[in-house]
């Protein structure tokens, strides 16, 4: 990356996942949290658990029917 353009990569960044399911997205921090504080065991015993509810959401159907109509998905963080 050529100096000085590591804000506008930041950026970018936090576009890509501001995009995302927002379920998803504060899930996955939420694992990364476990992670640094428990270690990899901690945060995968919590894992399957979040996993199995994350699927059962309104987003996640609406990820699956996005892709499947190949088209941007509309996420509402239900």
């Amino acid at each position: 990356m050529a100096t000085g353009q590591q804000l506008e990569r930041a950026l970018e960044i936090a576009r890509t996942i501001a995009a995302q399911a927002p379920l998803a997205v504060r899930a996955s921090l939420a694992s990364s949290r476990r992670y640094a504080e428990h270690g990899p065991l901690g945060m995968k015993d919590a894992m399957e658990a979040v996993q199995r509810g994350l699927a059962q959401t309104a987003d996640a159907a609406e990820g699956v029917r996005s892709f499947v109509e190949r088209r941007q998905a509309r996420f509402t963080g239900k």
